[in-house]
C-alpha cells in the first residue's frame, strides 16, 4: 500500500474508534456510449457501486444493453448535449447560460429525463449534473418543474428556497491544469493531495462542522483518466474494502439517505471485493485522448483543450410547443 494512504487510514481508525462507518460514493461523468474506456471504467470499479453522469442527448442503445445487467450503477442526467453555449465573452463554459431562452432549456431538460427514465426507469434519479458545473440561477426553477430534487456538482450556492439540494464530490481524480499523462490520459495530480481532499470532508463529517449525510465522494471522467490515476483509484478501492469503518453506497441510497433525513450510522457492510488486476488499469489502444473528440472539463476558457467536438448522436431539434 502506497504511503499516502495512512493519513485516510488514520481518520478510518478514528471513526472506528467512535463505532462508525464511513460512507463514500463515487460519480463518474460523460457516460453515453460503450467505448474500451467505459468497459475499463466499469473493470476498475468491479463490483462496486458506481454512479453514472449521462448525457442522455447521444445515449447508444449498447451502453443501455451493458448497463441492463449492472444492478449496482444508478444514473443521473449530465445536462442535455453537453455542448458549450457560453458566449465569447464569458469567462466559464457552459451548456445553460443565462442567454439562453427558458422555452429551449425547458424543452431539452424535459427531453433528456424522459430519455433516461425511458431506458433505465427507476435507476435514473431526479439528480442533474450540470456540464462543468455551471447552470445559470434563472433555470433553477425549471429544474424542479421538471421533476429534479438534487444536482450534484453545481457551483452555484443553492438556497433551500429553490427546492433543490447538491451532493458533491470532494477528489476530482482529474488536475484539469496539470496537461496530459504520458498514456494520453489527463494528469492526476498529487496523489498526497487527493488523499488530503477526502480526509478534510471525513474529519469535517466526523466533528460535526458538515451535514454527515453527504458522503466523501470522488470524481472520475473515463474518457480522459489515465493508468496512474486508475491505479491510485483501485488502490482506495482496496484500502476502504479492508477498513471496517468504511463502505461505498450506490447511487440510490446516497440520495434516498439525504432525501428522508436518514441519520443513522451505516453499520453493515458488504462482503470484501476483490482488488482490480494492473492489467486493466492500462488505457487501451487508439482511444481518443484530450482535447480530441473526448469531453473536456475545464471550465475555464483558454487553457489547452478547454473545448472539443464531442461526437454525439444526431438529435431532433425540439419541438416548438
Amino acid at each position: 500500500m502506497p504511503h499516502f494512504f495512512a493519513p485516510l487510514i488514520a481518520e478510518l481508525d478514528r471513526w472506528a474508534k467512535n463505532e462508525r462507518v464511513a460512507a463514500f460514493w463515487w460519480r463518474d461523468d460523460d457516460a453515453y456510449e460503450m467505448t474500451p474506456l467505459f468497459e475499463r471504467l466499469l473493470a476498475v470499479a468491479g463490483d462496486h457501486p458506481l454512479t453514472l453522469a449521462v448525457v442522455p442527448a447521444g445515449l447508444t442503445a449498447e451502453l443501455v444493453a451493458r448497463l441492463a445487467s449492472s444492478n449496482r450503477i444508478a444514473i443521473l442526467q449530465h445536462g442535455w448535449t453537453h455542448h458549450n453555449h457560453a458566449p465569447a465573452e464569458m469567462p466559464v463554459l457552459s451548456e445553460f447560460p443565462g442567454h439562453r431562452s427558458e422555452h429551449e432549456v425547458r424543452n431539452e431538460i424535459l427531453q433528456g429525463r424522459a430519455i433516461l427514465a425511458r431506458n433505465f426507469g427507476g435507476r435514473a434519479l431526479p439528480v442533474f449534473v450540470p456540464p462543468w458545473g455551471a447552470i445559470d440561477r434563472r433555470f433553477l426553477p425549471i429544474l424542479v418543474d421538471c421533476g429534479f430534487t438534487w444536482t450534484s456538482g453545481t457551483t452555484e450556492w443553492l438556497e433551500p428556497e429553490t427546492g433543490l439540494r447538491d451532493i458533491r464530490v470532494h477528489a476530482d481524480m482529474i488536475d484539469w491544469e496539470g496537461g496530459v499523462d504520458r498514456d494520453g490520459g489527463r494528469n492526476m495530480g498529487d496523489p498526497r493531495q487527493k488523499v488530503a481532499y477526502l480526509c478534510d470532508h471525513l474529519r469535517a463529517r466526523r466533528l460535526g462542522w458538515v451535514s454527515g449525510r453527504e458522503p466523501t465522494g470522488i470524481l472520475t471522467h473515463h474518457m480522459q483518466q489515465s493508468r496512474a490515476s486508475y491505479r491510485f483509484v483501485a488502490e482506495l478501492l482496496h484500502v476502504t474494502d479492508k477498513h471496517p469503518a468504511a463502505r461505498w453506497l450506490d447511487g440510490v441510497e446516497v440520495f434516498a439517505r439525504a432525501s428522508t433525513g436518514l441519520s443513522r450510522e451505516l453499520t453493515a457492510r458488504p462482503s470484501p471485493v476483490p482488488s482490480v488486476s494492473p492489467s486493466v488499469l492500462a488505457r487501451p489502444a487508439n482511444t481518443v485522448k484530450p482535447g480530441k473528440k473526448a469531453l473536456v472539463k475545464s471550465r475555464r476558457k483558454g487553457k489547452p483543450g478547454a473545448m472539443s467536438k464531442k461526437k454525439v448522436l444526431t438529435v431532433r431539434k425540439p419541438r416548438q410547443t
